[in-house]
């Protein structure tokens, strides 16, 4: 059963974007993860809600950093499962009027000093009455507060999206990258956002058979070398101009299907950037070579 609720389609166009992104087919797409074909088609369709397994699978596959894609699939798995729904609470009842001044017992009367006798049945007494007073207030006025500061939280999201999605030139720049120039140098490309949306300045095959990418994000000023279907024990490097190379190796053979990136490195107009792939073996390295725009 569908739910087609904005959140949920949101989630399943931006999972579609992501499988364009791949050029995977859905059979490949359902080799390159643990889920089959027939359900990432009814993932991609937004027939079904993906488990979050599935979604970070094709984040991997598509190099996409996962904190956004968290952020949607969480709204839509609380659209899906009905839990977004905020209802307000009940208004409880307002504090019982507190009776007038009766005429009574007077302070040396036992009666006077001992509620249990002189209480009428079924009533609270006047202590307690005076207490929960502000308390049941406080209740009354927070609640519907909370209930609607996230239902505003949930429009501004839900806004964001729209503003993404009606102009799509803006949706790197809603990101702040986590480095620039010097600062990149060492540094993760994903874990420094470099990797949304980052220029590929080109893409070779090696003898074999391993898929090599030199990358490039300008809003970062710095390149990284990204790899899959390597070997272990492969070592990656990337190299500029007076800078020291950075390299990453490849760990084990579950490694060596996946995408590995080295450290960035700062580049500028025009430098020239190489990348290798040196395997274990005596046999030579494979490099490759572009220019930064």
């Amino acid at each position: 059963m569908t739910r087609n609720t904005p959140e949920f389609e949101r989630l399943a166009a931006e999972l579609r974007g992501l499988r364009a992104r791949t050029g995977l087919s859905l059979a490949a797409l359902g080799t390159g993860s643990a889920y089959s074909k027939s359900s990432w088609e009814r993932y991609l369709n937004g027939k079904s809600l993906p488990p979050w397994p599935a979604v970070r699978a094709l984040c991997r596959l598509a190099d996409e950093p996962e904190p956004r894609i968290r952020a949607l699939w969480e709204l839509a798995e609380q659209a899906w499962s009905g839990r977004a729904a905020v209802a307000l609470p009940p208004r409880p009842p307002l504090p019982e009027a507190l009776p007038g001044p009766t005429a009574g017992p007077g302070p040396a009367d036992p009666a006077a000093t001992d509620p249990t006798p002189g209480r009428t049945p079924g009533r609270t007494p006047l202590r307690w009455r005076v207490a929960a007073g502000p308390a049941a207030l406080a209740a009354a006025v927070a609640l519907p507060l909370l209930a609607l500061v996230a239902w505003f939280a949930h429009q501004w999201l839900a806004v964001q999206g729209r503003n993404l999605d009606s102009h799509p030139e803006t949706a790197i720049t809603a990101f702040r990258v986590g480095c620039h120039g010097s600062a990149c140098e060492g540094r993760d490309p994903t874990a420094m956002l470099c990797g949304v949306q980052p220029m590929t300045l080109a893409q070779f095959r090696t003898t074999d058979a391993a898929g090599l990418e030199i990358r490039y994000n300008p809003q970062c000023g710095a390149a990284w070398t990204r790899v899959w279907d390597t070997r272990a024990g492969d070592e990656i490097t990337m190299t500029a101009p007076g800078q020291p190379t950075r390299s990453t190796r490849v760990p084990n053979a579950q490694a060596a299907d996946a995408f590995l990136y080295t450290p960035m490195v700062a580049v500028g107009r025009g430098t020239p950037l190489r990348a290798c792939v040196v395997p274990p073996s005596a046999a030579p390295p494979q490099c490759f070579t572009v220019s930064a725009p």
